[in-house]
């Protein structure tokens, strides 16, 4: 734990770069640059064992030229780690690659549209990064459905399309983030909050009918029901992660509903779509109380909180947003530190080791 607090205070500290420069766009990009660097670092020099999943892919890479299309595994990311066996079976290259095309995607989404880069680094890494550790298929689809929000604001339907297809290649259960292009047109309200609730709620109420359509749908994923992430039982994690997405949620409407009528077209077109992808992001994680296999799928919209939450905390303005960014900061540095120690088999990521470490 003691190298997770090191990691915090240390992209906390370039944060002075946001205040020098000739401009704030300056001060921007070498923040983010910097913190780039220091979660890569953190990514390729990390030994085998930390990720739980991380031994799998490490094995993957080894034995590439056995490894046949026809398993469970999309076949984009089969054919993607058989184009990295070429190069190289040695396990930092495949995690240095992977490192830089999970990374810039989610540091480019805060560079373009966070108010408050050094709150949304924060976040990551108090939140998402350690699962970006572990779960590298995932991460590497989320990384092309992060790029597709860019299209979701331009209003191209088929770049956007392009790039979510891509990411199923990587992992099926990309496909889920196909509705946030449609939503993004529907100006959000407290009714189509509603209506979007008790959707959720319907699908938890009639889930073996819910489930049954989803896997004849994606029937590769009919594996994960006899797994630990699949079960009748609620679950800590999926209620805690309810609880938080949701007031995420509700907070960033609240505030931006005081404020949204000074909002041009485009400005409020892009928190217009955070605001859905982040309700979506709750409405998921209530359905994994059923299944917390379905918390993995809500990943691809609670991504996008790092950009939003510090958008709504900067339309209080004065001592108010201040305030809000303390209370936000603290809250997630506990709450990832809780997750760290506690439930370090959520991700695997603690104890963190260096590739010339012994484990222990």
């Amino acid at each position: 734990m003691l190298r997770f607090f090191i990691f915090i205070l240390l992209i906390s500290i370039p944060g002075v770069f946001l205040f020098v420069g000739n401009s704030r766009k300056t001060g921007r990009a070498l923040y983010i640059s910097a913190a780039f660097l220091l979660f890569l670092a953190v990514m390729t020099l990390r030994a085998v064992w930390v990720g739980i999943d991380t031994g799998t892919y490490v094995i993957m890479l080894r034995y590439a030229g056995q490894i046949s299309y026809e398993g469970y595994m999309e076949s984009g990311f089969i054919w993607f780690i058989k184009m990295l066996a070429y190069a190289s079976q040695n396990p930092q290259w495949l995690f240095f690659v992977t490192g830089v095309i999970i990374l810039f995607p989610v540091f480019r989404l805060i560079y373009k549209y966070s108010a408050m880069p050094l709150v949304s680094v924060l976040l990551y890494a108090c939140d998402i990064f350690s699962f970006h550790i572990t779960g590298m298929r995932q991460s590497l689809a989320m990384a092309f459905l992060i790029f597709s929000f860019d299209f979701i604001v331009k209003k191209k339907l088929l770049p956007f399309l392009i790039l979510v297809f891509t990411a199923s290649l990587f992992h099926k259960s990309a496909v889920i983030f196909a509705a946030a292009y449609p939503l993004s047109f529907v100006e959000i309200n407290k009714k189509n909050i509603a209506a979007a609730l008790v959707a959720a709620i319907l699908c938890l109420a009639f889930f073996s009918i819910f489930s049954a359509g989803l896997f004849y749908v994606l029937p590769s994923y009919e594996v994960y029901t006899e797994s630990v992430w699949y079960g009748n039982e609620t679950k800590i994690a999926s209620i805690v992660q309810f609880s938080i997405a949701l007031a995420v949620f509700a907070g960033s409407y609240f505030l931006y509903n005081k404020r949204k009528t000074a909002f041009d077209g485009k400005a409020r077109r892009e928190f217009n779509a955070l605001l859905w992808i982040s309700l979506m992001s709750a409405c998921v994680f209530l359905i994994s109380f059923k299944a917390t296999l379905f918390s993995r799928a809500a990943l691809y919209f609670s991504v996008f909180n790092i950009a939003l939450l510090p958008n709504a905390v900067n339309l209080a303005g004065g001592k108010a947003k201040m305030f809000l960014m303390v209370i936000v900061i603290i809250f997630f540095f506990i709450y990832g530190s809780i997750v760290l120690y506690y439930r370090p088999d959520w991700s695997g990521a603690i104890p963190y080791n260096f590739f010339w470490e012994n484990r222990g």
